[in-house]
């Protein structure tokens, strides 16, 4: 099941506009999976930036009521 499908901005190396694909899936049997794929993107790669990445889209998706951190918790307790 697609828990959340968007498109992130970000601003990349030298603050070039950059942008990824977000997919958040979560199957009540399966392990909870987060996919950024670059398809869209013109600017700086997501594997370069990951670590400012992740954190801008656990903010976005916060400020949207929905914790990356408690899902993960949820699962692991399972």
């Amino acid at each position: 099941m697609v828990m959340q499908e968007f498109v992130h901005n970000f601003n990349g190396f030298f603050s070039f506009p950059s942008r990824c694909h977000v997919r958040i899936l979560n199957d009540e049997d399966k392990p909870f999976v987060v996919i950024c794929s670059q398809g869209i993107n013109q600017g700086t790669s997501i594997t370069n930036d990951a670590e400012k990445l992740r954190a801008q889209i656990e903010k976005k998706l916060l400020q949207e009521g929905f914790s990356l951190l408690y899902e993960c918790k949820k699962y692991l307790k399972n």
